[in-house]
């Protein structure tokens, strides 16, 4: 048998970025909804949940997203427990996104608006939890396959963990969250503190999910950017080790900076983060309209910018493959970096 061995292997160039993109669990995201009772796709009226999802993957066709974040709303159950019919509900959707080759970030919520006016006891949480730990690990198979991170919703409004009708017990709810996710499955909070509440033994696969990017520190950050000189050094060195997803707010409600969120910061944002996804729904084009990310499609990118920001990236990145210069936006370099990166920097083969 012939021996093979490679040492200076030849990075990616520009050109071949567009492979990374069909690696799994990494890059732009959906959003979709589910209500559980009804099956309705909650705010856009005269949806059932499937025909929206299949709107979302219409519209953004052109992405070719691999992941969609999944609210699966309980407010149909306020005061009930989760009947056959639901959990039919949650397995037919599953099995669709098993079908069309996508995975979700899974987040469980009650309060579909921040207006504190319905909402469940804690009891309540509780009991829909542990029913949904019993389904997840009957079917566990189907939520291994189709679930890429569970996120610890039910508390408020959307399940962001704030603006709640009831008070409830953090470390209460994550135990909860933490006994009902499997147990290879990552786990997102919305925040630091929720992270501290966690049960020790389960804060190393609990990540973050930022719901309000702006390319700055910003008090409905992650890493509450109001403590961001006490807290920055900590948020950083936990979100490097972990799986984490973020979103801009919607380009219609951004009122950071008059609505035009700077796009070297954006990155810079995303690479102290952590991010493996990031939403394509938010301050695109959604509705139809223009907004930062599409305006980022038009902004080019040069290899001093990314220093300056301390961005990662392979010099490679910037040529073809005949070493070639080639233009760069910063809309590009945010698909193409989100999530991990494999180099194969030694390879070797030996005859045994």
């Amino acid at each position: 048998m012939n021996c093979l061995h490679l040492n200076r292997c030849q990075p990616l160039t520009g050109d071949d970025y567009a492979l990374l993109r069909q690696n799994p669990d990494r890059g732009f995201r959906l959003e979709a909804y589910l209500r559980l009772g009804s099956g309705s796709a909650v705010f856009h009226p005269g949806f059932l949940a499937g025909a929206y999802l299949e709107k979302q993957l219409v519209f953004y066709r052109e992405e070719d997203c691999k992941l969609v974040q999944l609210y699966v709303y309980l407010s149909e159950y306020l005061d009930r427990p989760l009947d056959a019919h639901a959990f039919s509900q949650l397995e037919t959707y599953l099995e669709t996104l098993r079908q069309k080759r996508l995975r979700a970030l899974l987040r469980f919520a009650y309060e579909e608006e921040a207006d504190r006016k319905n909402g469940p006891v804690t009891a309540q949480i509780l009991a829909h939890a542990g029913q949904i730990s019993v389904w997840m690990e009957q079917h566990e198979a189907l939520v291994y396959e189709t679930v890429a991170a569970l996120q610890a919703g039910f508390n408020g409004a959307w399940g962001e963990w704030h603006t709640a009708k009831h008070h409830h017990s953090g470390k209460k709810l994550m135990e909860a969250i933490c006994q009902m996710a499997p147990a290879q499955l990552p786990i997102q909070v919305r925040t630091l503190p929720i992270w501290e509440k966690a049960p020790h033994q389960e804060q190393g696969r609990i990540g973050f999910h930022d719901d309000y990017l702006v390319g700055a520190h910003f008090k409905w950050n992650s890493d509450c950017g109001r403590f961001w000189n006490r807290r920055e050094r900590t948020f950083r060195a936990l979100s490097r080790l972990r799986f984490n997803d973020g979103e801009m707010p919607w380009g219609k409600d951004t009122v950071y900076q008059n609505g035009r969120i700077d796009g070297l910061q954006m990155l810079a944002c995303c690479a102290n983060h952590s991010l493996s996804t990031l939403s394509i729904s938010h301050n695109y084009r959604e509705g139809g309209g223009s907004f930062n990310m599409l305006r980022w499609q038009g902004e080019a990118l040069s290899p001093e910018q990314l220093d300056f920001y301390q961005c990662p990236y392979h010099p490679a990145y910037f040529t073809n493959h005949a070493g070639q210069p080639i233009r760069r936006t910063i809309f590009d370099y945010l698909c193409d970096h989100l999530g991990y990166q494999i180099h194969l920097l030694d390879c070797g083969a030996h005859e045994i």
